[in-house]
């Protein structure tokens, strides 16, 4: 449990960083970024629960996220893994069109 809230934090720490690096001419801040995901999903069931709603009431995000998975493919396996732990399925989209119908 312990070891879950020092990798959360270090994740928010490098999602800070990544952000903030995002305006530098070397393209760290993306790498900083997609690695901090990738931990906070692996870490945080309620994380990994936002970003698959996220995605699936965002179809373009969704679609760069899918393609980012593709491409990563089995270069850089601890993303690819996480990002595919967040994929909705053809039910997850099913039960949140019925959610938002009501």
């Amino acid at each position: 449990m312990m070891i879950n809230w020092l990798l959360t934090g270090f994740a928010i720490c490098l999602l800070l960083a990544g952000i903030i690096l995002l305006v530098s001419p070397i393209p760290v801040g993306i790498v900083l970024i997609a690695i901090s995901l990738s931990l906070l999903i692996s870490t945080s069931p309620r994380t990994r629960k936002r970003i698959r709603t996220w995605r699936m009431e965002h179809p373009g995000f969704n679609q760069k996220l899918h393609r980012i998975e593709e491409k990563i493919g089995d270069k850089i396996k601890f993303i690819s893994h996480a990002l595919l732990k967040t994929r909705p399925d053809s039910t997850d989209r099913q039960k949140h069109e019925q959610l938002s119908d009501k």
